[in-house]
């Protein structure tokens, strides 16, 4: 009786260990948002409690946010970014080196892109009333007046005034990727202010949906896309704007003639594998125009989405394989 009693406690106890092994390695779902950047962010993984603690993973990405901040931002004074635009001119300025290759990365953009994209158009957004940097008298446009000399030091050939806002949130997305990606996790799902990558797969083994806002019903959705282990961007003028003489200006201004955007092309949504060069393309190609837009995406080769606005009605184009997203059974590589 003793030996069957014993062999009874065995039985439940590997049975109670064999359990709670399987509750605590069971994929489940860990979601953290906050504020970033004047905007949102929201990051969900999915691992097991042996992989995730849901309040150390809010600390590093929020503590991630902040270092973030402390290079890129125009509201702070005492910012990376700021210590290079209230610089003279032809003087070396040491920046932290991660200021410097995103620096760097946004020079060679700037060459692939071309004359649509400008990170240094904060004379023209102040001109119609979008900028914020308020100690800046700079009235040179043009990224080419700035040289990297080292991993941690730039100069500027003219008095520029730099404003990384098209990239860096964009580049913020992949960061944190990084470091989410750092835990043993089966997928994530990144989002700053509508920028967005994701890797691995949801909860349920399914690729990830993401929801792409209709321009013109800002509350609802114009498409959802299924995407895995990729990068999402979307630019436009219709939620940041200024009416001036019956006329909408956007916030997203041309490099090329001085002046606010005139043509029918309203929002821009390009995949990429980095979310930073998704961020820095998007912005780029809807400065183009439509059919600018199109030449330069088909030589390329990122999958893009066109939402243009014709004869009062709105249409989606879909360019370099965008609407194979459309459907969550076909698979996408680049």
């Amino acid at each position: 009786m003793t030996s069957v009693l014993k062999f009874k406690y065995l039985f439940t106890t590997i049975f109670l260990i064999i359990g709670t092994f399987l509750w605590v390695s069971y994929p489940r779902i860990y979601q953290v948002t906050g504020s970033a950047f004047g905007t949102y962010y929201k990051v969900i993984v999915i691992g097991s409690k042996f992989s995730v603690n849901e309040k150390k993973l809010k600390s590093k990405v929020e503590s991630r946010l902040i270092e973030l901040d402390q290079l890129f931002s125009t509201y702070r004074i005492d910012s990376e970014l700021m210590k290079l635009n209230l610089a003279p001119v032809n003087v070396s300025v040491s920046l932290k080196p991660e200021a410097v290759s995103l620096i760097e990365l946004s020079i060679q953009l700037k060459k692939k892109i071309g004359k649509s994209w400008d990170p240094t158009l904060v004379p023209l957004s102040k001109k119609y009333g979008f900028s914020t940097i308020k100690e800046l008298r700079g009235s040179v446009v043009g990224l080419e007046h700035l040289s990297i000399v080292s991993s941690s030091e730039v100069i500027k050939r003219a008095d520029i005034v730099l404003d990384l806002s098209s990239i860096a949130k964009g580049y913020a997305v992949d960061q944190l990727s990084n470091l989410v990606n750092k835990y043993k996790i089966t997928g994530a799902y990144v989002d700053i202010g509508g920028e967005i990558k994701t890797f691995g797969n949801r909860v349920d083994g399914k690729p990830w949906g993401i929801g792409i806002q209709s321009p013109v019903k800002t509350k609802e959705l114009i498409h959802v896309i299924y995407a895995n282990n990729m990068a999402i961007a979307t630019s436009g003028n219709y939620l940041n704007y200024k009416e001036k003489n019956g006329k909408k200006i956007g916030h997203i201004l041309d490099p090329r003639s001085k002046s606010y955007i005139k043509h029918d092309l309203i929002s821009v949504s390009i995949v990429a594998q980095e979310c930073a060069i998704a961020d820095a393309v998007a912005t780029g190609v809807f400065v183009m125009g439509v059919k600018e837009a199109k030449k330069w995406l088909n030589q390329n080769k990122y999958p893009a989405l066109l939402i243009v606005r014709k004869n009062g009605k709105i249409e989606s184009k879909f360019i370099n394989g965008f609407d194979r997203l459309l459907n969550p059974s076909m698979s996408f590589s680049f």
